[in-house]
């Protein structure tokens, strides 16, 4: 697809994709790429129990641009990308409830080269801690919103 996209337009600096390969409705392997100024960079692939799908893609181009922008090396802003697209599918909707420091914690720990059981356990950790963090921040929201209602 790369190859396409470059030829088709040559003056493009940067291509980014996802790679996913669907094994059912909730389990993926999970994958990003991005080819920038004509080198190719990519992500460790993970299994990801997915909550919603919606979104991961989404949620990788907005991981990648802030690693772009923050001034990440071009690997360490793929990384990002992954890691947040690969959160964000853990939570209901397409809507991020990811903090940066899970992303950075999740993309790090890709950074290493986790690999086999070990990746399966470190995914499932920042899994874990992100849907604790999704239940805490719908209930805040919840509260928020009840409150809100009560006072009108």
């Amino acid at each position: 697809m790369i190859d396409k996209v470059t030829a088709m337009y040559p003056n493009v600096k940067v291509v980014a994709t996802t790679l996913r390969e669907v094994h059912s409705t909730n389990r993926h392997s999970w994958g990003a790429v991005a080819w920038i100024d004509g080198k190719t960079y990519e992500s460790p692939t993970c299994e990801l129990d997915i909550l919603d799908r919606v979104g991961g893609g989404d949620g990788y181009a907005a991981g990648f641009f802030y690693g772009l922008l923050t001034g990440a090396s071009e690997q360490e802003a793929v990384n990002l990308g992954w890691a947040h697209g690969a959160l964000l599918t853990t939570f209901p909707g397409d809507t991020t409830m990811a903090t940066v420091e899970q992303v950075r914690a999740f993309a790090k720990a890709a950074r290493r080269g986790f690999s086999g059981n070990r990746g399966q356990r470190v995914f499932h950790a920042c899994s874990v801690t992100a849907r604790a963090t999704a239940i805490v921040t719908l209930q805040a929201v919840v509260t928020n919103a009840c409150a809100w209602a009560r006072h009108r």
